[in-house]
């Protein structure tokens, strides 16, 4: 604990001094009258001071727990027939385990194993190939994955011109619209939204895709 037990003194004197400027004030505009609302007779309200000891401690031992961001938001715009909608999802402070299966050859390999330990590259940034030690849970395979991803975009425009009318149709809208086209991650090699049980990125990647459409209004 940071706070020392003076500074804690401190902080139920002057809380509880301003729970009683509070209960005061609004007491005494309740009964459109003086109401001394502390604690016996003296300006002292120890509810508020005892809350605010107590969230001083607690929130000290929260913060001191690793935590992490999760970040969403959409963003869009329109010009004349243009518009433009796009929504944005990221993860800050979260690392995650990558590695491959590295006991033996099977499954993919990423360019990173070709630096790896040898009696000629002792100091290979990556261990040797077939050590069943590899397969041990290690902070070594832990790798920064914030992100943030373009999850979705549409673009399009709108025809409103008065030869439409005479058809019967009110507008056309053509758009494109794309998903995952955008993300900016130090994580390399691996999708940083795979499943958090996915150690060894077997799942197949979220998918980047791309489309085209046509809005017909009558």
């Amino acid at each position: 604990m940071n706070y020392s037990m003076m500074e804690l003194v401190w902080l139920l004197l002057i809380y509880s001094f301003l729970g009683w400027v509070v209960e005061t004030i609004v007491g005494t505009v309740k009964k459109k009258k003086f109401v001394n609302r502390g604690f016996s007779t003296g300006p002292f309200c120890l509810v508020y001071g005892i809350a605010a000891v107590f969230m001083a401690v607690t929130m000290e031992e929260l913060m001191a727990e690793p935590v992490f961001q999760l970040i969403g938001c959409g963003l869009g715009a329109s010009w004349k027939n243009f518009d433009l909608s796009t929504f944005w999802q990221g993860v800050g402070g979260i690392y995650r385990y990558s590695w491959e299966t590295s006991t033996d050859i099977r499954g993919n390999l990423t360019s990173r194993w070709v630096n790896r330990y040898s009696a000629d590259n002792i100091n290979a940034p990556m261990p040797a190939l077939g050590n069943t030690m590899n397969d041990s849970y290690s902070s070594f395979w832990l790798e920064k994955s914030d992100y943030l991803r373009l999850k979705n975009l549409e673009f399009g425009y709108t025809f409103r011109q008065a030869e439409l009318a005479k058809v019967g149709i009110s507008s056309i809208r053509v758009y494109f619209a794309g998903s995952n086209l955008l993300t900016f991650t130090p994580l390399k090699n691996w999708d940083p939204e795979k499943s958090s049980g996915d150690t060894r990125n077997d799942v197949h990647p979220n998918m980047r895709t791309y489309s085209f459409g046509l809005n017909i209004q009558f």
